[in-house]
């Protein structure tokens, strides 16, 4: 059989090996991050916080407790912020809006 001059195609378990690398460089913990846009996740301790650049690529992935969502949005530039509408957002929100 003659070569096409294509690489082949990576097996399952490479693409899960790969994925999990992107992970965990989209979690670090950069000060100088520039997030355009936050994605708030609420449960009932914790937010899933997913924050994008200017393109739309993932800058921020990451989890806080409820306490510290305040000192940590605080420290962050002005970006627009994207969270669910339910009974469970009003303390957030209110968090959100002294910070």
């Amino acid at each position: 059989m003659e070569s096409c001059g294509r690489a082949s195609a990576p097996r399952a378990n490479d693409a899960w090996i790969g994925r999990t690398q992107q992970m965990s460089t989209a979690m670090s913990n950069k000060s100088n991050l520039t997030v355009a846009t936050i994605g708030i996740d609420i449960g009932k301790n914790a937010f899933h916080i997913v924050g994008l650049d200017q393109r739309g690529a993932i800058a921020l992935r990451q989890r806080w407790s409820r306490g510290q969502i305040e000192a940590r949005l605080a420290n962050m530039p002005l970006c627009l912020i994207g969270m669910e509408a339910c009974v469970g957002s009003l303390e957030p929100q209110a968090a959100i809006a002294r910070s």
